[in-house]
């Protein structure tokens, strides 16, 4: 015992001379804790601390413990037992506790009890029971600061009184935090929620628990910065409750959880919110907020997150989300669910946020189709079997008349497709067809089996176009007694046009002719020339005759697509039933298309 009394002394004479050098500082400025060594203290010890000091009472650099001779300050609560340390004075107090650890058993709980602060500063702290601040109040502009602490077990403010500002900053909780008291102003930045599952565990399965609890209170502002909450197994834990709380202004940044519950929950001035990551479930019913002063983009809540909480008389609150056929038979739930989809989507068309509208409607439409399909499912028809589907064709083609740009490019694509069918089908716009290559092949062999030359092959395939033109020069245009001068003079460009075209024609072959004989008079050196420009020119011919066909099939298939064809059809057989089939497709896709494009106009108007 005299052992133990000399470092109370002693560190009693360590904390008297910090406080003295502590006064002169001005503790506006973040103060710098600089970690030493740790004397081991008894509660009985920590209150006699307090005790002994004035209206300025520092605790630093000590490990508490449960020890011999402390029960005195246990109150017994029934069903448990807890330590409570009062104010020592009536009036305002500052506590300052840094690097001060908390170790008293983990079922044990540590109650400051009717405190009234000018200031709390909690730097470095570890707790590794829990750690409760009861009807304690502030009075001043400082602020309750939490700074890089680490608590095990549940750290709470409870009380009646309104608190000032409350500022937690890279802080650890593995259990839970409560803010079950009013205040003006409380900011979370960078902490970390490690939710341990074998502290967690020990909590009422029988009810839904938040490791951040700011339910059933009313807050000034509310500012959650850089927060996150490590996944649990545990089905019964989520990360933010909200629920049933009046906040003037909450601010939502950077949060990263999977469940977060705002039901009942009323913002009178404005909602800002983004970087949000809800893995779980968002519980939205009776959730009231400015539709003016609410900047939540929808990739924040949107992936079918929002829900109902429904109560179960004593039992755990049961998470709606209309996505199993057992919550999609409750017509009057899902009737609420989707009435707060509606409340969402009304106020981003308030806002004017285009992206965050059309994002919405297309998650509404998807749990209305599913919905359909469910009433299918249970009561077939005609007409849900057709609005099922027709449903579903929307969300492929527009995104339910919310994307234009997709619609012209699924119109794109149905266009191209069809080409394709052409392309290997006869047309009457390019001739070109099976006994097409079966004559340009033996007008091939003709050239090397014989010594016909290119521009006599040439000549021999337009005997009869050469036979017309000749006609014309001699039985027209030089007819002059017979035929008025107006007239042969039409003619002239007529025969000059063709004639030219086949001069050039006659010139390039000239100038491309390689063989100047039969393939088999050539040498081996002159065939292996002959051959391989021979084998470049049939791959240009080849290109060349893809890309007209290509160019005809498209245009054929543009043409049918957005006209449903002019007439008699350049295809025949079972391609001119593709032309009447894509008539009808691309009737119906442009329609959709033009009611996307209104839609879509309209709204920024």
């Amino acid at each position: 015992m005299t052992k133990k009394l000399f470092k109370l002394l002693v560190l009693l004479f360590l904390i008297s001379l910090q406080t003295t050098d502590s006064k002169a500082q001005d503790f506006e400025e973040e103060e710098e804790i600089v970690e030493t060594a740790t004397v081991e203290i008894s509660v009985q010890q920590l209150v006699a601390l307090i005790n002994q000091t004035d209206s300025d009472i520092f605790v630093q650099d000590v490990v508490v413990t449960h020890q011999p001779g402390d029960e005195k300050y246990l109150v017994d609560k029934l069903f448990y037992k807890e330590f409570v340390i009062e104010s020592p004075q009536d009036q305002p107090v500052s506590l300052y506790l840094y690097n001060v650890q908390f170790d008293l058993g983990h079922k044990q709980k540590l109650v400051f009890k009717d405190w009234n602060f000018l200031r709390l500063n909690v730097i470095n702290l570890t707790s590794n029971n829990d750690l409760i601040f009861e009807n304690c109040t502030t009075e001043g502009s400082y602020p309750i600061r939490i700074e890089n602490c680490k608590f095990a077990g549940i750290f709470e403010f409870d009380g009646d009184e309104s608190l000032g500002n409350l500022h937690f900053s890279g802080s650890h909780f593995g259990n839970k935090l409560n803010l079950n008291q009013d205040a003006d102003f409380v900011k979370l930045e960078a902490c970390l929620f490690e939710a341990d599952s074998l502290v967690l565990s020990s909590l009422d399965e029988e009810k839904l628990h938040a490791q951040l609890d700011l339910s059933d209170q009313s807050f000034g502002v509310i500012e959650l910065t850089g927060l996150k909450f490590e996944y649990t197994t545990l089905d019964f834990i989520y990360s933010i409750d909200f629920s049933a709380s009046e906040i003037s202004k909450l601010n939502l940044f950077r949060i990263k959880g999977f469940g977060l519950n705002l039901t009942d929950l009323n913002i009178e001035k404005s909602l800002l919110g983004d970087s949000l990551s809800i893995s779980g479930f968002v519980a939205v019913q009776n959730f009231d907020f400015p539709a003016e002063n609410t900047n939540l983009p929808w990739y924040n809540l949107g992936g079918e997150k929002l829900s109902l909480l429904l109560e179960k008389g004593q039992g755990r609150p049961e998470i709606f989300q209309a996505k199993t056929n057992q919550h999609l038979a409750s017509t009057l739930h899902y009737n609420e669910l989707m009435s707060c989809y509606n409340k969402i989507n009304g106020m981003y068309q308030a806002r004017g946020d285009r992206s965050s509208i059309n994002a919405s409607y297309i998650e509404i439409k998807d749990i209305e189709t599913r919905y359909q399909k469910f009433k299918y499912d249970n009561e077939p028809s005609l007409n849900l079997y057709i609005g099922y589907h027709l449903n579903r064709f929307l969300r492929f083609f527009s995104d339910y008349a919310t994307n234009p740009a997709k619609s012209l490019l699924i119109s794109l694509y149905t266009i191209l497709i069809f080409a394709f069918f052409y392309m290997i089908s006869y047309s009457d716009w390019d001739g070109i067809n099976f006994n097409y290559f079966v004559r340009q092949y033996m007008l091939l062999s003709e050239y090397f089996m014989t010594e016909k030359s290119l521009k006599e092959l040439y000549s021999a395939d337009i005997v009869e176009e050469r036979e017309q033109f000749e006609t014309i020069k001699t039985h027209y245009l030089k007819n002059r007694s017979e035929i008025p001068l107006l007239v042969r003079g039409l003619g002239f460009p007529l025969y000059f046009t063709w004639n030219a075209r086949q001069q050039l024609i006659w010139f390039v072959y000239s100038k491309i002719e390689l063989m100047h004989g039969q393939w088999n008079q050539l040498s081996s050196s002159r065939k292996t020339i002959v051959g391989t420009a021979t084998a470049f020119s049939l791959f240009i011919y080849f290109a060349f005759v893809l890309l007209i066909k290509f160019i005809n099939s498209f245009m054929l298939s543009l043409n049918m697509f957005l006209a449903m064809g002019f007439g008699k059809t350049p295809e025949s057989r079972a391609p001119m039933y593709l032309t009447v089939l894509e008539g009808l497709i691309g009737w119906l896709m442009i329609t959709i298309f033009t009611i996307t494009l209104l839609s879509q106009l309209l709204q920024a108007w």
